[in-house]
């Protein structure tokens, strides 16, 4: 698998998630928004001996990665604040959109 194509398959268990915001079960919405995605799966591939998939990962590279707004969200399901947690959903969403792969292996 390629950054594209892990990035592409992210971007569709999102869209899942933004999908499902208000109905799923919020335990599993929980589960889903902290699940290993194919990012985190791409940034393991090669990683070196102390190296963190994070440090190899683009989204943390570029956006600062994941875990702060993946803890928000759980947050907010734990809330029940579904207003806030589509937001934070949505600004994710718009963050891997935006991802750069230029150069990308």
């Amino acid at each position: 698998m390629n950054w594209q194509q892990a990035r592409d398959e992210t971007l569709s268990d999102w869209r899942r998630i933004q999908a499902s915001i208000g109905t799923a079960d919020p335990i599993d919405l929980l589960i889903e928004i902290n699940a290993v995605c194919a990012l985190c799966e791409k940034a393991d591939e090669g990683k070196l001996d102390g190296e963190s998939r994070c440090e190899r990962c683009l989204v943390a590279q570029q956006f600062g990665g994941c875990r702060d707004l993946n803890g928000l969200m759980s947050d907010r399901v734990a809330a029940h604040d579904w207003d806030t947690l589509r937001e934070l959903v949505d600004q994710f969403v718009s963050e891997l959109e935006a991802v750069d792969l230029q150069g990308a292996g």
